[in-house]
């Protein structure tokens, strides 16, 4: 990047290049260099009109120290200062010291072309276990290629491995699973970074083949056990960093480098976690062109609720697109936009296998998934955004999968939960459920309610009709809807268990505005009654204690107050409504949110507050009237 930088900012001058023999492999020919000179033969001149030292040339100046002495040009030196700093950043000052001000240019790898020793029919894996010869690098070697190598042979990757000549001597075949093709000690680095370039992916130490990685743009997966990222992550788009988060790492440049002898940080390490990382990327693959294209299948037996408000351009060009479930069946409730966007939605009108439902309020979210219940006619239901997407990526493996709610499952639910951003035209893992895989009803609600968050299990889901609808929450809940008739689904159903399905495809769009950065007092009392009505069912199930219940709702409130205010009043003043201390109209008057004492609460607060009062009467000895 710096030699770019240069040559931007002088593109008349020449630039010759000092290093190791073997790292000007990377450069030779390179357009923007003049010439390049291994440290060693190098003869330090005036001929120059500046020498620029990088924080790595200690070797160049110790082996010509006289004569750079000697000198009669600017001398410009970077030394090395913070562990936390790029290395990259480093090598840039030297360009900012002559005037540079852009930002950091992409990196460059020189490649020379070879015959690939890969069919075109499978994607190809490589892997690279390399590091420096010497003891104290050893640590960076992940230990567990050969597993890894087993894992994507089975997965249908072509699975290669590149290295140096160290790497070569210590290979043995018959240590590695049939099929992999060792490449290690054959090529050059232009070679390397060649047979790289044509790769899918790339996984590998924080080594010299997983910068060259980085630098020809394969989708690389980097693992990094005691060296620090922050210095020696690889440049390059496609650089997926993969740590172990534990509170030990990195250690290097502490004291804890030299005394380290388990490197935990590596050996802890899975397989499993550096699979999840290449299988997301995988459905990043797959998902992205699914936005340009259009799609006219059909699901049976399912409809997809869509409440709406002023978005009908996005929704109707989604649904004309069919990036909502194809030609499936919706039911789509107005939640009374403006005349101008109403009138865009009357397009759908008629319109084979959708339903338009007209509200003269608008009453939020909840209200209209209330609405929904009468139309929604078929065996299975989702509910949809107006400005998502949802895709089957496999239709008879989706059918079988909902055919599984119609006995052991409750749930299904997207394995990911995608974010679409439409100003970049890109997209990203929003949330990964593949932890919920196969889980209990009562596990997924005791972790609702005790961390207060849904992980993404709320969206990308498919119900059986006639257990959903029932649940569906009271008008009060104009935001944390969704956590409501999970807490109910959940809370009925705490034996039957969560299928993760790899067929169905959930999109959200992500940007400015689409995401609410405003959490007032009110949306932070509605989510506590959303948290009651998750404790609820808890309690009832003996999945938490009550003094777990309290507990939970007080360490909530302690996190939200950090982030917004409001929310440590609002619980005391809860807790003293659900311990009879405060009536339902104080409660309500205390907090300034008269305006809802109108709306009916949900049931389950009123049974949580007996429940709570009862245990409290049985805690103190008491069998009957409740205690002040």
């Amino acid at each position: 990047p710096t030699i770019r930088a240069i040559k931007k900012l002088l593109p008349k001058s020449l630039l010759d290049v000092v290093g190791k023999k073997g790292s000007l492999q990377v450069i030779e020919g390179w357009d923007l260099v003049h010439e390049s000179f291994d440290y060693l033969d190098f003869k330090p001149s005036n001929k120059y009109d500046i020498l620029l030292l990088t924080i790595w040339s200690n070797e160049f100046i110790k082996k010509h120290e006289k004569k750079i002495n000697a000198l009669d040009i600017p001398i410009i030196k970077k030394s090395f200062t913070n562990p936390d700093r790029h290395e990259s950043q480093y090598h840039l000052d030297l360009a900012r010291f002559i005037g540079y001000q852009g930002e950091l240019p992409e990196p460059y790898c020189r490649t020379d072309r070879v015959t690939v020793p890969f069919k075109n029919s499978k994607p190809v894996a490589l892997l690279s276990d390399t590091t420096f010869n010497s003891p104290e690098w050893q640590r960076k070697r992940w230990p567990y290629y050969r597993e890894l190598a087993k894992a994507l042979i089975e997965k249908g990757y072509q699975v290669g491995l590149i290295g140096g000549l160290d790497e070569a001597n210590n290979f043995r075949q018959d240590d590695w699973p049939k099929g992999i093709i060792n490449l290690m000690g054959k090529y050059s680095i232009p070679q390397t970074a060649y047979l790289i370039s044509k790769a899918d992916i790339f996984i590998g130490n924080d080594s010299g083949p997983s910068h060259i990685a980085g630098a020809v743009g394969t989708k690389a997966f980097i693992i990094f056990g005691a060296t620090r990222e922050t210095k020696n992550r690889p440049l390059g788009k496609s650089v997926d960093v993969i740590t172990l988060n534990i509170p030990c790492r990195p250690c290097q440049y502490t004291q804890k480098w030299a005394t380290c002898t388990n490197w935990q940080c590596v050996t802890n390490l899975s397989v499993g976690c550096i699979l999840e990382h290449i299988d997301r990327n995988e459905a990043i693959g797959r998902i992205s062109g699914l936005h340009h294209s259009s799609h006219s299948y059909c699901i049976d037996g399912l409809s997809v609720v869509i409440p709406t408000h002023n978005r009908s351009l996005l929704l109707i060009s989604n649904i004309q697109k069919g990036r909502i479930l194809g030609m499936t069946k919706k039911i789509i409730i107005d939640d009374n936009s403006d005349p101008q966007q109403k009138e865009i939605l009357r397009a759908l009108d008629n319109k084979q296998d959708i339903t338009v439902v007209y509200s003269k309020r608008n009453e939020g979210v909840a209200k209209a998934l209330k609405k929904s219940t009468p139309f929604v006619r078929t065996e299975y239901v989702t509910f949809g955004g107006d400005d998502d997407e949802i895709y089957v990526l496999n239709k008879k493996r989706f059918w079988r999968e909902m055919s599984l709610l119609n006995n052991e499952y409750v749930l299904l639910t997207s394995r990911y939960v995608m974010n679409f951003n439409p100003e970049k035209e890109t997209y990203s893992i929003g949330y990964c459920k593949a932890d919920f895989r196969n889980i209990q009803a009562g596990e997924l609600l005791k972790f609702m309610f005790c961390t207060g968050e849904t992980a993404g299990t709320c969206i990308g889901n498919v119900y059986k009709t006639e257990q959903i609808m029932p649940t569906l929450p009271e008008s009060v809940f104009r935001v944390s809807e969704d956590k409501v008739f999970m807490a109910r689904l959940l809370g009925k159903n705490v034996d039957k268990k969560i299928h993760i399905s790899e067929s169905l495809v959930y999109i959200r769009r992500v940007s400015g505005d689409t995401l609410s950065r405003n959490y007032d007092s009110v949306k932070i009392f509605i989510d506590f009654l959303a948290l009651l009505v998750c404790g609820y069912y808890c309690l009832e199930n003996d999945l938490i204690d009550a003094e777990g219940i309290i507990s939970h709702l007080r360490m909530r409130a302690t996190l939200l107050e950090k982030i917004y205010g409001h929310a440590l009043a609002i619980v005391d003043h809860i807790v003293e409504y659900l311990f009879d201390q405060i009536t339902l109209d104080e409660l309500f008057n205390d907090l300034n949110l008269d305006h809802l004492s109108s709306l009916s609460l949900p049931s389950e607060v009123t049974n949580l507050r007996n429940l709570l009062m009862n245990y409290l009467a049985a805690s103190c000895g008491v069998s009957e009237d409740p205690l002040p």
